[in-house]
């Protein structure tokens, strides 16, 4: 193992451990690795595993051989990024316990490491310039509450570009002559829109007019500069890969819609900068399917097949010969694979260990379609416990056009392997069908959403997978959102709930929203300002005394987003009710748990939360 890292150029680097199998294993314990990022030679992947506990960057050469592990400490990585002259990684990583995201420079071989951005501030990485001398990046530092965009020089340590927005803003695409920066700005009455920015003339044009709130983002340039790709749906209401063609800088002929489906949403565009070559990742009922294009022609062709259900992060070489995807599926934890189209081959990278746990003995979800109270078509995947009805828990996803999607889902394996059943649901508002059904939950119509659960928990009674008297409700941040509301609007119906770095009080989370994000969740929720009365009825904080359903809350106390005063209040109110409640509270994590050992404990508390409520 010396002798391969050594050869690797690696210096101070540990290689994958492998932990001896355990019996009676918690899905939890598996490792995971994502966020692929190739070389630009396609020799190398780097990429994020918490293999050691924690999220890591690490390297592995593609051809086979020990990965190794890039950073070490107590920041947990969550995103990398390769330059385009193959001498620098860029990555993200949360600090104080997940309250702030900062953003880092290192060589390959884990010398040189520089952060580029503020302690405190909540940064992201943009696009490389395609001579991989500048990588864009937004930072929203705590004071004073204005975004902060710029582009970042590795070689020499400094900011090149630098300009403040008022609006939640990330950076996209840099130009081949390094002159014009692609801009994706939000506004409540637009959404996401794409700007080309002069950065010589500090002028901006707008590229994307929208007529209603609408999404364009993962803005790239072509390679020659003559054109900006894009995704959108704006003009399809599903999102659809895209084209504006630029003259002497200026947009020519409006925006072209180059691929759509009516069968899925485009979900990512990912290519190198000034490649010839870009990968269509595609949402197909909540499985992913591959896609390439012709960045200089427009030309679409089919992709490899998939090894897993799931892609949670794709890479391709500038030839287009080489794709990284971290794939997962319900019985195969996210790895890392490489697709090598001139070989038709796949195969994993990483290895990543999955700690003894038996694969092979988990649930293998079903997609399931239902009518909620109004009519509504709703889905979801519905993991079944061996053995007659009983026992059946409606899980909700996280983020407000988040989706329930077939992929590796520890928590919800966890419930089953304790013989409960589990209906992961898809409400109204949901992603992955269309920019109409995202936008059915919106303001006042949030109710519906909330009744969907119901619906969701009455079809599993209605259809024999669930006995009634034994049904519970799990929800993770925006869907935390929606088990507290669910019990409050249908006080009998459920048995036990699980609320994870959720919220109660719309009108004190919009107060407390950053500037990065106020916006955006004011455009979902409501005005503070002009519809108080409507967030006031729509927030469970006032209706606790309704909740019969005994509550176990789970937060993080460094949640940037939801503020752990949410939960502590929740618990009171439950208390000063007479209703059951337990607040656990980790201190050193923010809104999602990054570290493995507090994933395991927190699937602990909740089989146990579970299994003690719901019995027989």
């Amino acid at each position: 193992m010396r002798a391969a890292v050594a050869a690797l150029g690696f210096s101070v680097l540990t290689a994958l451990p492998r932990p001896a199998p355990a019996a009676g294993v918690s899905p939890a314990a598996a490792a995971s690795a994502v966020a692929p990022a190739l070389s630009p030679d396609g020799e190398r992947v780097a990429f994020v595993s918490d293999v050691s506990g924690l999220p890591q960057v690490w390297v592995a050469p593609v051809e086979g051989g020990w990965p190794a592990q890039l950073t070490h400490g107590g920041e947990p990585a969550v995103a990398v990024s390769w330059s385009p002259d193959g001498k620098w990684l860029a990555f993200a990583a949360c600090a104080r316990g997940g309250a702030s995201r900062l953003l880092y420079a290192v060589r390959p071989d884990g010398r040189g490491r520089r952060r580029f951005t503020s302690p405190g501030a909540w940064s992201r990485l943009g696009r490389w310039s395609p001579d991989g001398a500048w990588i864009g990046f937004a930072s929203a530092p705590p004071a004073p509450p204005r975004l902060v965009l710029g582009l970042y020089q590795p070689a020499a340590s400094t900011v090149r570009y630098r300009f403040t927005d008022s609006s939640p803003v990330r950076p996209a695409g840099v130009s081949p002559d390094g002159r014009r920066l692609l801009v994706e700005r939000f506004s409540r009455e637009k959404g996401w829109q794409i700007y080309l920015r002069s950065l010589q003339r500090r002028r901006e044009v707008l590229l994307t007019p929208h007529r209603e709130r609408a999404f364009s983002g993962g803005a790239l340039f072509s390679p020659a500069g003559d054109a900006v790709y894009l995704v959108t749906d704006a003009e399809t209401g599903r999102r659809a890969l895209a084209r504006v063609r630029l003259d002497a800088g200026e947009p020519r002929g409006g925006v072209q819609v180059l691929a759509q489906r009516d069968d899925a949403d485009l979900e990512t565009l990912a290519a190198p900068p000034g490649a010839r070559w870009g990968a269509l990742l595609w949402n197909a009922g909540g499985r992913s399917e591959l896609g390439l294009v012709d960045l200089a022609t427009g030309r679409i062709l089919p992709g490899p097949e998939l090894p897993a259900e799931v892609v949670h992060g794709v890479s391709v070489t500038p030839d287009g010969a080489r794709i990284a995807v971290s794939v997962s599926g319900p019985a195969s934890p996210p790895d890392v694979w490489i697709l090598d189209r001139r070989k038709g081959t796949a195969a994993p990278v990483a290895g990543v260990p999955h700690g003894g746990l038996e694969l092979g003995e988990l649930a293998r979800p079903r997609r399931v379609r239902f009518r909620s109270h109004d009519g509504v078509e709703l889905d979801g995947w519905l993991y079944r416990a061996p053995g007659p009805a009983g026992a059946l828990v409606v899980a909700l996803h996280d983020g407000l056009e988040g989706q329930a999607r077939p992929g590796f889902r520890p928590l919800l394996q966890a419930l089953v392997q304790s013989g409960l059943s589990v209906l992961d649901l898809n409400v109204r508002g949901s992603g992955g069908r269309g920019r109409d059904f995202a936008a059915m939950d919106d303001g006042p119509q949030r109710l519906n959403a909330i009744r969907d659960v119901a619906a969701g928990a009455e079809w599993a009674v209605a259809s024999g997978h669930a006995e009634r008297g034994r049904l519970g409700v799990l929800g993770r941040g925006h869907g935390g959102y929606l088990a507290l509301a669910a019990v409050t609007e249908r006080p009998k119906l459920f048995a036990a709930g699980v609320v994870i770095s959720g919220f109660a009080d719309l009108e004190s989370l919009l107060a407390a929203a950053p500037p990065r994000l106020a916006p955006v969740l004011e455009a979902e929720y409501g005005d503070p300002e002009e519809q108080r009365d409507m967030l006031r009825a729509l927030s469970p904080i006032h209706r606790l005394d309704r909740v019969r359903t005994p509550v176990l809350l789970i937060h993080g106390r460094n949640n940037p987003v939801a503020p752990v005063e949410q939960a502590e209040r929740v618990h009171a109110r439950l208390e000063a009710a007479g209703a059951e409640s337990s607040l656990v509270v980790f201190d050193d994590e923010g809104r999602g748990f990054l570290r493995r050992r507090n994933r395991l404990r927190v699937a602990r508390l909740v089989v146990r939360w579970f299994e003690s409520r719901l019995a027989r």
